[in-house]
């Protein structure tokens, strides 16, 4: 009787193996085995109840993925906006932060070239300035040396107020304190 009930045992647990060898575990063979049983009445795995309540549960299984794949559908679309929004937004902001730099450098440029305007004129007034000093230098040179040659076209005899004298009969406008 105790080995009745191994081999009972036995017969009940199919053993998983690959497909096309034998004693691969189907449904099908399961059943098989179970009809041919003696000890055995209907199979309660193919009775009409059962199957309309399979049938009932996979069509609820296949609802819930349906639905959670509607919601999580939902849910990435709502995230992907908020991504899409986010970008968008952080776009406006880098674009307005450029147009501000972009603002400050043409206002800078502009000012370089005002600063350059004026270190130009400035330039040329000190150009201008410089070659006045030099023709008036020269020119003060030139009747310097003038005058020098006239001083030594005087004669050695004559004294210094004649010299004076001379010197002012030359040129009127220089006066000679009366003697």
């Amino acid at each position: 009787m105790a080995d009745d009930k191994k081999s009972r045992g036995r017969e009940m647990v199919t053993p998983l193996t690959l497909p096309g060898h034998t004693g691969f575990f189907s449904p099908r063979e399961l059943s098989i085995q179970r009809h041919t049983r003696s000890d055995s009445g209907a199979d309660p795995l193919h009775s009409p109840g059962t199957m309309r309540s399979m049938e009932s549960a996979a069509s609820t299984v296949e609802d819930f993925v349906r639905d959670s794949l509607s919601n999580l559908e939902e849910r990435l679309e709502s995230v992907l906006d908020n991504v899409s929004e986010e970008l968008a937004s952080e776009v406006a902001r880098e674009r307005q932060h450029l147009m501000l730099m972009q603002e400050q450098v043409d206002k800078q440029g502009r000012m370089l070239q005002h600063e350059f305007g004026e270190i130009r004129k400035a330039m040329e007034q000190e150009r201008t300035a410089r070659a006045l000093v030099q023709q008036s230098t020269r020119e003060r040179g030139d009747a310097i040396s003038e005058n020098a040659n006239r001083w030594r076209c005087v004669p050695a005899n004559l004294t210094l107020k004649r010299g004076l004298r001379q010197c002012a009969a030359d040129r009127p406008y220089v006066t000679l304190p009366s003697s």
